[in-house]
């Protein structure tokens, strides 16, 4: 894989913080649940703020989210794909690259969210455990077209990325920001949950 190198945001680098997953592990609104006394979505909110970036949500009309000074991005109504995220936070920044981290992802430090949004290119997208995590990456404005084809086609959000031929950020650069199990892990159940609120130890985002 190619090796990335940056020290901090561009200029003109958008941030999005995706909110609009059905969330049926959840029993309802996964974003909204709260860990360590504060929303999910909060968490990814923050560390975009402190790496220096001003996210906007994407999220459903039937699912808002609220956060003070925090810009909201309604989605389409359908379908309920990742990829109508990803194409949403791109089409709400035009001709710039976009930062598109989920709202389910609470531990991203972010001093690594700073040096994803420094690089330049079609995608630069982790890989921890030998995993893509195409929900917290960046994506250049020549992506709106082939997530789009991949969204009208119904394919996965791994395979329409690995399609772009994305640049790939490896584990020895990711883990100088602390371990990626750590910081790509993702509150699915509310087990997940509670194991996010044990490692925060109670902290603040």
């Amino acid at each position: 894989a190619r090796r990335v190198a940056g020290h901090g945001p561009e200029p003109g680098v958008a941030a999005a913080v995706l909110a609009g997953g059905a969330a049926k592990r959840m029993g309802g609104d996964k974003t909204g649940s709260l860990l360590a006394g504060k929303p999910l979505v909060e968490y990814p909110v923050r560390a975009l703020v402190r790496a220096g970036l001003e996210p906007f949500v994407v999220t459903k009309e039937d699912r808002p989210v609220i956060i003070s000074g925090v810009k909201t991005v309604i989605e389409p109504p359908g379908p309920r794909h990742p990829l109508l995220g990803i194409a949403t936070a791109l089409r709400a920044a035009p001709g710039c690259s976009v930062l598109v981290v989920a709202g389910d992802l609470p531990l991203l430090p972010p001093e690594l969210l700073a040096w994803l949004a420094a690089h330049e290119g079609i995608a630069v997208v982790p890989r921890a455990e030998g995993l893509l995590q195409p929900l917290a990456a960046l994506y250049g404005p020549d992506c709106l077209e082939p997530i789009e084809t991949g969204l009208a086609a119904g394919r996965s959000v791994i395979a329409t990325v690995s399609e772009m031929d994305p640049v790939v950020a490896e584990e020895p650069e990711l883990a100088r920001f602390g371990d990626p199990a750590t910081a790509f892990f993702n509150v699915n159940t509310p087990a997940d949950l509670a194991w996010a609120e044990r490692h925060l130890g109670g902290g603040q985002p």
